[in-house]
């Protein structure tokens, strides 16, 4: 009798890899006694935060799309010149942030699309 397939998982911050929140998955040990059908585990990652203006570049991203529980990666969104999140002059240009092991951005809940700048009295 063979023996019944066990239940793996990857680490966390981890999933199958092309199987983008499935992290959990069956093994079988082979005649050999080594384990069969073990997929590779890949880091979880957010998706790039900045969203495609039509190829305006009204943003740029510095920092890792990729979350690593060992050294947290701070990222930032930072907006161009003449550009805030608000569309006011003295909002915001700049916001951290960091991909959480779930897939999203720590700042997920916020608009995150810059605005060009109203221009003072017009």
């Amino acid at each position: 009798f063979g023996r019944a397939p066990a239940l793996g998982w990857c680490d966390d911050g981890y999933h199958i890899e092309d199987h983008p929140g499935k992290d959990k998955f069956y093994v079988s040990c082979g005649a050999d006694g080594k384990h069969t059908n073990v997929p590779k585990c890949t880091p979880v990652s957010c998706k790039n935060p900045v969203p495609d203006f039509g190829g305006h570049e009204v943003a740029t991203f510095i920092g890792s799309t990729t979350w690593s529980q060992f050294s947290p990666v701070k990222s930032k969104i930072q907006c161009r010149e003449g550009f805030t999140f608000t569309g006011k002059e003295d909002g915001d240009k700049e916001v951290a942030m960091q991909c959480l092991k779930g897939g999203i951005w720590s700042e997920y809940d916020r608009d995150l699309q810059c605005r060009h700048t109203e221009c003072g009295g017009e």
